[in-house]
């Protein structure tokens, strides 16, 4: 089985914006401190999204990937 993630804070932003932050806040020092590190195992163009669905399908993932929407080859988190 496998599942593709998304996450929405548009809601959150409007009607209660200091959740959103605080939020991002806390992730952010996480991040900071080094309790949280993303790995990006694969990245593809969003022409070769099939490719990315097939290396997940195929077992070849550990860990993220990531749809670029620019040809990078190269994809970093920003976190």
């Amino acid at each position: 089985n496998w599942t593709v993630h998304g996450f929405y804070w548009g809601s959150y932003r409007i009607h209660e914006p200091h959740v959103l932050e605080e939020s991002l806040n806390e992730i952010l020092s996480w991040v900071a401190k080094g309790l949280i590190s993303v790995n990006i195992s694969h990245s593809f163009s969003l022409r070769e999204a099939n490719l990315a669905f097939a290396a997940i399908k195929r077992r070849q993932v550990i860990g993220k990937v990531v749809i670029t929407f620019d040809d990078q080859r190269e994809a970093k988190s920003k976190l």
